[in-house]
C-alpha cells in the first residue's frame, strides 16, 4: 500500500485546486483506510479486507466503494471521496510494487533477507521523511498534524475515535522519525516517488472530473 505522505501529497493537490475539498474531512479520508490497529497477537482490526474493500484477487474495489458511498447530496461526501482516492492510490501502488519486485535488487533482497519487507519499507518511508524535511509548509504540517478530533460518523463497524487515533499515530510517527537526506535509497528513489504521485494525481483527477 502507498505511504501516508504519498496519500497526503495527493490530497494536498486536490485541496489546493478545488476549494470544496479544502477541509479536514477530505484530508483525513485520504488516510482513513489505514485506520486498523494491530493487537498483541499481530491481528489487524478492522482487517484490510474491510478497510480496503479487498477482493479475492487482493485488489481494492474502489469502484464498488464509490457506488455504495459517494453521493454529492451526502454531507459526508468529502470524507468518502478522500477514502475513494486512497483506494485508487493503493491500487496504483500495488502496480508499482509488482514492477519493483522484478528488479534485481528486489529479487536479491527477498532471497537474501528474511526481513526484506521491512528493509525496503525503510526506503519507502524514508522518502516520506525526506519530503517532509524539504517541504516544511506542506499540508502535513499546516493542517494534518493540527487535527485533534475527527469523530467517526462514516462507518458503523468502526469505533468513534478510530480516525482521531490514526491521525495522532501518523503525526507522531513522522515527528519522531528523521532521515539522513544524504543516504542512498536503494529500493525507491525520490524520482520514483515523485513520479508515482504525479501520475496518480493525473489518473484520479480524470476520474474526479468525470464524476
Amino acid at each position: 500500500m502507498a505511504t501516508w505522505i504519498a496519500h497526503l501529497r495527493i490530497a494536498e493537490y486536490f485541496m489546493n485546486k478545488y476549494p470544496n475539498l479544502n477541509c479536514d474531512e477530505f484530508l483525513v479520508g485520504n488516510i482513513a483506510p489505514d485506520c486498523g490497529v494491530f493487537d498483541e497477537n499481530g491481528i489487524l482490526t478492522p482487517s484490510k479486507k474491510i478497510t480496503h474493500c479487498l477482493t479475492e484477487q487482493i485488489i481494492m474495489d474502489a469502484e464498488g466503494f464509490r457506488a455504495k458511498h459517494l453521493s454529492k447530496d451526502d454531507n459526508r461526501y468529502c470524507f468518502y471521496l478522500g477514502y475513494y482516492f486512497h483506494l485508487i492510490t493503493d491500487n496504483e501502488w500495488m502496480t508499482l510494487y509488482r514492477k519493483k519486485k522484478e528488479e534485481p535488487q528486489y529479487v536479491e533482497g527477498f532471497e537474501k533477507y528474511p526481513n526484506f519487507t521491512s528493509i525496503m519499507k525503510e526506503d519507502w518511508y524514508g522518502q516520506d521523511q525526506l519530503y517532509l524535511l524539504r517541504n516544511p509548509n506542506c499540508v502535513f504540517f499546516t493542517k494534518f498534524a493540527k487535527i485533534d478530533n475527527i469523530s467517526n460518523q462514516y462507518f458503523s463497524e468502526f469505533n468513534e475515535n478510530i480516525f482521531t487515533n490514526k491521525v495522532k499515530e501518523i503525526t507522531e510517527y513522522y515527528q519522531n522519525n528523521q532521515v539522513d537526506e544524504h543516504r542512498v535509497f536503494k529500493y525507491l528513489s525520490q524520482e520514483e516517488m515523485d513520479s508515482f504521485v504525479e501520475k496518480t494525481v493525473v489518473l484520479i483527477e480524470e476520474t474526479y472530473l468525470d464524476m
